[in-house]
């Protein structure tokens, strides 16, 4: 079957063996360089991930961190700050962009961006209840002290009007007021139960001190003070139970919702990071793995190509050259008059087929001179007019002219010679044309070849310059992790200064804590002495109005005595109103005292959490530069493959220069043969290949053997039947 191909065929078979094995080398380096690109691709992803997520994490360290201060001093600064921190952790644009290419993380992070979301709502809303209860807690102060001027007005006319039951009901009043106010305002600063009960119980009985007082007032002057009063007093407790709503939904928040979001929140983001870790792990094995493929098969493709181009090339031109060389060596004994030769080859359609078919004829016709050489004896004559013609077209025929047909004709016994040599010679024509066909289709092939191995090689090379960037692309990335790597030591150990920082200020607060409490236990000492003395100044005044009173009734022998009682109760009234100033003062100082030592009881509670988000921040640091020595170490090995791989694609580029070179032997090779061809002189008047001259003098031969006498004509028939054969040829 194989032996029915034409040469152009056979040819073409070699070359698209060896362009099939250069195409599948290049499809397989193609899409193992794309399966590369994707993994370094998601790497690049992941890398930003991290970045984003420790970003993430550092503004939710500051929101937690000014939570906290604001928590111990409610100072609107710190609440700004908690806003503006939590404002750019919601402002998770670029944040989630980072995500879009990972479902699972995205979910993680958006569940994340909703509990940051649940944490400024409910921060807010804490903010708000504190401010609130402050806003109660100055409100309250303020109605405190209008109630005590207003009393302490009413007490003053009550003097005035020297009436003992009137004064003693306004004594009686202020006194329980004092009271109240006392307990009052220490349940503002320790939020104590008992201090609000005695509140209420004291706040009753002014109520029904300042009853009686109306039942014994005669003086619209009091009353006047008294409806005052009785205003003030409108909604007056109701600011302590506020308060007490505030400061509790305050406590709630923060208790049961914003110390319960911040380690969930933490625990989430711990997830992701560990997540991330995983990714990039799996994301090193398969980029290795992938290397490798690429080291493994690529050096075996181009053995095998190489191999197989070869052995195409060997096969296939011993398969051409052997069937021109057993034509041959047919012509050659043919031409040596070797008329028993087997001719084989003849059922093939190609030209080596039709010069078989031509060769088969030419020896046929050979066999039948032979046999009548003996009846052409007597033509001897009329043959040597036909001999001195066909050696003169001969010669011509030998000097490579295929037009030399010859025009007159011949004696009738020799005009079929004539006719079939000027067939032959048209057959022998046509059949040089279709050799030259045939060697201008392997000259276009082999051109055609080229270009293509030439586009190959430049497609190779191309790919190669990609694989050099992205080499330089790996060396790049390698260092920025690098880079990264030593970042997050350094980080590291800046954390683990700030932990360290951090104990110091806790055994600090500790001793603050310590030290503002025994300024409290002096605080109250020394309430108690001011108590003291403002009991005394109050019973002074009591006893000088009794005095005064006692006076009154004597007459005129008392008014000395009512004089002297009126600067005691005056002296009284100004030690009394000394005693509520520093009374007042003291209770200021123990109440900041006391919110001192609770607020510095909040900061040692704060910088303990802050001690353990410390360390928990150093432990993750830690981790952090440890994966990112990883990853810088992983980018070094793929870099190397990388790099290997470049060698290979140069390797390949090479065996294309290669194939390119042999394609243009194989054109050179076409041209010669062209040339040979061009000698002969063809009907287009253009020089065709010459016929060898052994061949030439071969048909000479032929010829003048038929010089030789014959007695018998030929058979036309032989010639008739050998006539199609000579136009075949």
């Amino acid at each position: 079957m194989l032996d029915s191909w034409p040469i152009s065929r056979r040819v073409n078979t070699g070359f698209l063996i060896v362009t099939l094995m250069l195409v599948g080398l290049a499809v397989f380096s193609h899409r193992t360089v794309g399966a590369l690109g994707k993994v370094y691709e998601e790497y690049r992803q992941i890398a930003n991930q991290k970045i984003a997520i420790s970003a993430f994490v550092e503004d939710i360290f500051e929101a937690k961190q000014a939570a906290l201060q604001y928590r111990i001093t409610p100072d609107p600064v710190f609440r700004e700050q908690v806003s503006s921190n939590i404002d750019e952790v919601l402002d998770g644009t670029v944040f989630l962009n980072s995500f879009a290419t990972a479902p699972d993380r995205l979910a993680a992070v958006e569940t994340i961006l909703g509990t940051a979301r649940t944490y400024q709502g409910q921060f807010t809303l804490m903010a708000n209840a504190l401010e609130t209860a402050n806003v109660v807690e100055r409100d309250f102060s303020a109605r405190s002290d209008q109630l005590q001027r207003e009393t302490g007005t009413a007490f003053d006319l009550a003097l005035q009007s020297a009436n003992p039951a009137l004064t003693s009901a306004v004594g009686r009043c202020l006194q329980t007021l004092y009271t109240a106010i006392l307990a009052g305002k220490r349940y503002l600063a320790s939020s104590d139960t008992a201090d609000l009960d005695e509140f209420t119980t004291e706040y009753t009985t002014f109520g029904n001190a300042l009853k009686r007082l109306e039942a014994l007032n005669r003086q619209d002057n009091i009353t006047e003070v008294v409806n005052r009063i009785k205003d003030l007093m409108s909604g007056y407790p109701e600011m302590l139970n506020a308060f007490s709503v505030a400061n509790a939904d305050a406590k709630n928040i923060q208790n049961e919702v914003l110390d319960r979001i911040g380690p969930e929140m933490q625990e989430r983001l711990d997830d992701v990071a560990a997540a991330i870790a995983d990714r990039q792990s799996d994301l090193g094995a398969e980029g290795s793995m992938i290397v490798s493929q690429i080291r493994a098969v690529i050096p075996i493709a181009g053995v095998v190509a190489t191999f197989f181009a070869l052995a195409a090339a060997y096969v296939i031109g011993r398969w051409i050259s052997g069937a021109i060389a057993r034509l041959a060596d047919v012509t050659d004994r043919l031409a040596s008059g070797d008329n028993e030769v087997t001719i084989s080859g003849t059922e093939h359609p190609h030209e080596l087929g039709r010069m078989a078919r031509a060769l088969l004829i030419f020896r046929d016709t050979q066999i039948e001179r032979i046999a009548s050489a003996a009846e052409q004896a007597k033509l001897r004559a009329e043959q040597d007019a036909v001999v001195s013609t066909m050696k003169r077209q001969l010669a011509a025929l030998a000097a490579g002219n295929l037009t030399a047909e010859i025009k007159e004709p011949f004696a009738p016994e020799y005009e079929e010679l004539r006719i079939n040599f000027n067939d032959a010679l048209t057959g022998l024509h046509s059949a040089m044309r279709r050799v030259i066909e045939t060697s201008a289709l392997i000259g276009d092939n082999a051109t055609e070849s080229n270009i293509a191995t030439a586009n190959l090689s430049q497609r190779t090379e191309n790919q190669a310059a990609t694989l050099e960037e992205t080499a330089a692309a790996l060396d790049q990335l390698t260092a920025s992790v690098r880079s990264a790597a030593e970042h997050a030591k350094s980080v590291d150990t800046s954390v683990t200064k700030a932990r360290t920082e951090a104990a110091k200020n806790g055994e600090i607060v500790a001793q603050a804590v310590s030290a503002m409490s025994a300024i409290e236990h002096s605080s109250k000492q020394i309430t108690q002495v001011i108590s003291v003395i403002d009991d005394i100044a109050f019973q002074t005044n009591l006893l000088a109005l009794n005095a005064g009173v006692e006076a009154a009734r004597a007459g005129e022998s008392g008014k000395g005595f009512a004089v002297v009682a009126s600067e005691v109760r005056a002296l009284a009234q100004r030690s009394a109103d000394a005693a509520k100033e520093i009374a007042g003062l003291i209770e200021n100082s123990s109440r900041h005292v006391a919110q001192g030592t609770q607020l510095v009881g909040h900061a040692g509670d704060a910088l303990s959490e802050i001690i353990t988000q410390v360390n928990d921040i150093a432990s993750m640091t830690s981790q952090i530069a440890t994966s990112a020595e990883e990853q810088a170490i992983g980018l070094s090995e793929i870099n190397v493959g990388v790099n290997q791989l470049d060698q290979v694609t140069q390797q390949n580029a090479a065996m294309v220069q290669d194939s390119i070179t042999r394609g243009d032997a194989l054109a050179t090779e076409t041209s010669k043969l062209n040339a040979l061809i061009g000698k002969f002189k063809m009907t287009s008047q253009r020089m065709t290949p010459a016929v060898p001259a052994d061949t030439a003098d071969a048909l000479r031969d032929a010829i003048a053997r038929t010089h030789k006498p014959a007695h018998t004509m030929p058979r036309p028939t032989s010639h008739v039947a050998a006539e199609p054969a000579w136009q075949d040829f």
